[in-house]
């Protein structure tokens, strides 16, 4: 049982310096790249809309997802959908 509480700790700190590596890996190499994600209904109708751009957008999706999963507990399953498109801003220089 001692053996394995240092075990648990060095793999609950090495997952959350994955997630943050992710972060900082979006943020320097693509700072300029921008998501939006948008939850929408079946009638075409834009629930949620997430937009993010650099080391922000790295679980943007999966955010989306999870907002139109928690949605959907009341009602059809199949009732939203989860559409993402990225793009490149444009550095504006002084």
């Amino acid at each position: 049982m001692k053996t394995r509480l240092p075990l648990f700790i060095f793999l609950l700190a090495v997952s959350f310096s994955f997630t943050g590596c992710a972060y900082m890996l979006n943020a320097m190499i693509f700072p300029n790249l921008c998501t939006r994600c948008m939850v929408i209904d079946h009638f075409g109708e834009i629930i949620y809309d997430f937009q993010e751009c650099g080391g922000s957008n790295s679980d943007l999706e999966e955010s989306a997802k999870v907002a139109a999963y928690d949605l959907s507990r009341e009602s059809d399953l199949c009732q939203y959908t989860v559409t993402c498109e990225s793009w490149t801003q444009e550095v504006v220089e002084e």
